[in-house]
């Protein structure tokens, strides 16, 4: 629940609504904003994998042991990662999914179907935006994590034995 009250959900919703707006007016841009989100949506699930591997990769059986003993649980400084790439994967399924919805015009009044691509956009422009802008706190996690890295190499903690 803590990322609901971050500045990425908050940005992540105003540009969801400015989409809607944009596609509402101009139907035909939902494509270039499908492709685009693809797109973003893509990379950035490569680069979170990426991160989250590297970041495992140093949890080392003596920083593990570090960690357990001031209480710390490792998984927290992977969770934002895991979220993003959750996200992004989500993301891409709307995306599948309108791609996949019929054209609205063909049932649907002019209004309707103005308002059923909006909400289009909104599906697709959501889980992108956010995913893009969930970047920065993995980032500050990462910093986090390589702090706590550097300051368990220092600090020689007693046995528990």
């Amino acid at each position: 629940m803590d990322s609901f009250r971050q500045f990425d959900f908050v940005l992540a919703l105003l540009g969801t609504v400015l989409a809607a707006v944009r596609v509402y007016f101009s139907p035909s841009s939902l494509e270039v904003l499908q492709e685009l989100s693809g797109a973003l949506l893509g990379i950035v699930l490569g680069a979170v994998l990426a991160g989250a591997a590297i970041q495992a990769a140093f949890m080392d059986p003596e920083l593990l042991r570090n960690l357990y003993r001031i209480g710390r649980d490792p998984i927290r400084y992977l969770r934002p990662f895991l979220f993003t790439a959750t996200l992004a994967v989500l993301g891409l399924l709307a995306s599948f999914v309108v791609a996949l919805l019929p054209p609205p015009a063909v049932f649907l009044s002019d209004a309707e179907a103005r308002l059923t691509v909006a909400a289009a956009a909104m599906v697709v422009t959501f889980p992108a935006l956010w995913c893009v802008l969930s970047l920065l706190p993995c980032m500050g996690m990462l910093v986090q994590f390589v702090g706590l890295k550097s300051d368990s190499a220092l600090v020689e903690l007693p046995d528990d034995d």
